[in-house]
């Protein structure tokens, strides 16, 4: 888990979890949030808010205790983009 999954860049995110009687799905790698948002100054509320989820690890499958002789290794990636909107209240 100490090899970088995206060069230059290090690993930040780690999950295992069990598969059964000594099996684990190991995943590692580096995942990134960026959140940029916009206040109404008036009284500091969010108007509206972006917030990007970047994910790349590497998965392997049925590892060992060690984590070790894991017969399935393979890259994952996901971007996910979430958008929060103020609405105005009821009568506005």
């Amino acid at each position: 888990m100490d090899t970088a999954v995206v060069a230059g860049t290090p690993n930040n995110f780690q999950m295992v979890s069990s598969m059964g009687t000594d099996l684990y799905l190991v995943n590692y790698g580096r995942e990134m949030f960026s959140i940029n948002s916009t206040l109404r100054r008036s009284d500091g509320k969010i108007i509206r808010a972006e917030m990007t989820n970047q994910l790349n690890v590497k998965v392997k499958v049925n590892c060992d205790k060690d984590y070790r002789n894991c017969p399935f290794n393979v890259p994952f990636s996901e971007q996910r983009t979430l958008t929060l909107e103020l609405l105005p209240s009821p009568g506005h």
